[in-house]
């Protein structure tokens, strides 16, 4: 019997280790971020919600291309994709997005510095917060 519980503790300290692990991926990563163009499309495996933006306040953890490294021009691209049709979390973040664009304003951005897609869609985003500049 002692041992089962020995088991367990084990168990739940992993369990509290990984999940702490798990929520110190998401923070806010990308500052005062310029947005290019703002797009959603499903590319025929994912829906996708993409921005392209210019910004030179990018957190270190952010590794993923092309987020961490400009094209020519000084665009960097981040997004979200699922394989699930866009649910309304999703379409606010976009509507979000697009709202900022419309009216000139920065953005920081929210990201899970876990999840990349190198050469495609960039670091995943999962949050937007507008700056009243």
């Amino acid at each position: 019997m002692k041992f089962k519980g020995s088991i367990g503790v084990i168990l739940g300290i992993a369990a509290c280790a990984l999940s702490a692990t798990a929520s110190a991926a998401r923070d806010w990563m990308v500052f005062d971020a310029e947005i290019v163009d703002v797009a959603m499309y499903y590319d025929g495996n994912y829906h996708v919600k993409r921005v392209r933006f210019k910004s030179d306040n990018i957190d270190t953890r952010v590794t993923c291309d092309p987020t961490e490294t400009p094209d020519a021009n000084n665009i960097r691209v981040a997004s979200s994709w699922t394989s699930q049709p866009p649910s309304s979390t999703g379409m606010a973040m976009y509507s979000t997005l697009l709202s900022a664009q419309a009216q000139g304003l920065t953005v920081n951005l929210y990201m899970d510095s876990s999840l990349c897609s190198n050469g495609n869609y960039g670091q995943q985003i999962s949050g937007v917060q507008i700056n009243s500049d």
